[in-house]
């Protein structure tokens, strides 16, 4: 289901891609301001799949987990994006009527605790 969900992105599939959410899902994206509901993420990004690319997340490493009754899981898994280079990807999700949907999907920038100090002084410099 997600490698489904990153494909229809790369092919801008719109239908396809929405088509993974849940009705009440939220996404977080690597600004510190997106905290997106499924209809303002549709509103948003609606016209990046418009039949071209959207944008292009390859999955390197996943890891997934079931709830006991295994209609929840929740995952976490490192992506190369040619444009960002290595992200992080985590979720949440649930079983709708027989079907995978994402709860909720987090997208962050993978940052080397090395150059952690370099980053947040960039950052305040921002403020």
């Amino acid at each position: 289901m997600l490698d489904d969900w990153y494909d229809a992105a790369d092919k801008g599939d719109g239908q396809r891609y929405f088509s993974y959410f849940a009705d009440d899902a939220i996404f977080l994206g690597t600004d510190p301001d997106e905290r997106w509901a499924l209809p303002e993420f549709r509103a948003r990004f609606a016209s990046f799949f418009d039949g071209h690319h959207a944008w292009t997340y390859v999955p390197k490493e996943r890891h997934v987990l079931f709830s006991e009754d295994h209609e929840t899981g929740w995952f976490d898994e490192k992506l190369v994006s040619p444009k960002y280079g290595l992200l992080r990807g985590t979720g949440v999700v649930i079983r709708v009527r027989g079907k995978w949907k994402i709860e909720q999907y987090s997208l962050t920038l993978l940052i080397p605790n090395a150059a952690t100090k370099k980053v947040m002084e960039a950052l305040k410099t921002q403020d």
